[in-house]
């Protein structure tokens, strides 16, 4: 809820002094004719400094034209189905759409909808100058791999050596964030939902444990992920150069990114030198210059040749 308000103000640009809100679980919880906010919205709405107002229980005037427009949006946004597959890059889509309906004129008052909403803006607030984290921390118990469970179903890695501990995660709409003992990030994870079990590895901490038991290789959830070419040329490796090409692996993607540690090993396959040497080689260069990209020319090393030159012109 306040991930998706966050986004609705940031496009806007401005702030509404007051919300309602109605059968709204992400804001908080009714009782009877008490209503609790949760701590992240309470947080959110002083941050954001607006007001809040619900909606009665089985009141259905209160909300009838809200619910015309949820029905108008459906009709013309959700037929067809869409096929989605990040959620953020489709919710600012859906912001751009809504944007560029407003030049319709209103049903009612025959003047666009984005002049009435220009002539509403002086009831708006601003924005603050620091935008909300919209994140909540909660403290997880993990087995022994390191993995815990979310909503009852969903499965996350973390790390070995926080295996049979407890770990600080922060959950936001969209990831996942793992943070060690001193508060940095540890991994991230595309978060997940549904009513399936589901699990979801960060392979920068799965490579370390490879690395340390190459032996759990051939049952791996990182091995069932990648390409046949890749998963064939690994597996043709003796335990020591699995566990040395792990560690490059881990190394780059800790380095320069996980995608920039698949690209340098798939290249090094692709031409037969897949040994740690090549790795390097191969990760740096997709870094700085690109895989075909052509290198920097870098500093003029010409001026080491003149100097010694100039030495030896004034031995002679």
């Amino acid at each position: 809820m306040a991930q998706g308000l966050k986004d609705i103000f940031n496009h806007v640009g401005d702030v509404p002094g007051r919300i309602v809100f109605d059968n709204a679980t992400g804001v908080g919880r009714r009782v009877r004719d008490r209503v609790t906010l949760s701590q992240l919205f309470l947080r959110f709405k002083c941050h954001y400094g607006f007001a809040v107002s619900f909606c009665n229980p089985g009141v259905g005037y209160e909300k009838g034209n809200v619910e015309n427009k949820i029905g108008y949006t459906r009709r013309n946004y959700y037929v067809p189905l869409p096929s989605v597959e990040r959620l953020e890059s489709w919710n600012i889509e859906l912001l751009e759409m809504a944007t560029k309906d407003h030049v319709r004129a209103h049903y009612k008052k025959c003047v666009s909808i984005a002049d009435l909403f220009d002539d509403e803006r002086h009831a708006l607030g601003v924005l603050p100058a620091r935008p909300f984290m919209v994140e909540r921390f909660e403290r997880v118990p993990t087995d022994g791999y390191g993995k815990f469970c979310v909503d009852g179903k969903h499965w996350y890695s973390s790390a070995p050596e926080y295996g049979k501990s407890e770990v600080t995660i922060g959950l936001k709409a969209h990831e996942l964030v793992v943070y060690q003992r001193d508060g940095a990030p540890l991994c991230v994870h595309r978060r997940l939902y549904g009513e399936e079990r589901s699990d979801s590895y960060d392979y920068r901490t799965s490579l370390e444990t490879l690395m340390r038991k190459p032996g759990a290789w051939m049952n791996s959830a990182f091995r069932a992920s990648i390409g046949d070419a890749v998963r064939v040329a690994m597996d043709e490796l003796s335990k020591p150069d699995l566990r040395s090409v792990l560690s490059v692996l881990v190394k780059s993607s800790a380095a320069f990114g996980f995608e920039v540690a698949m690209t340098s090993l798939e290249e090094a396959i692709a031409r037969g030198r897949l040994d740690s040497y090549s790795l390097e080689a191969v990760a740096s260069r997709v870094e700085f210059d690109g895989l075909y990209g052509i290198p920097s020319e870098g500093p003029d090393l010409g001026a080491y040749d003149r100097i010694f030159m100039r030495g030896t012109e004034v031995l002679s």
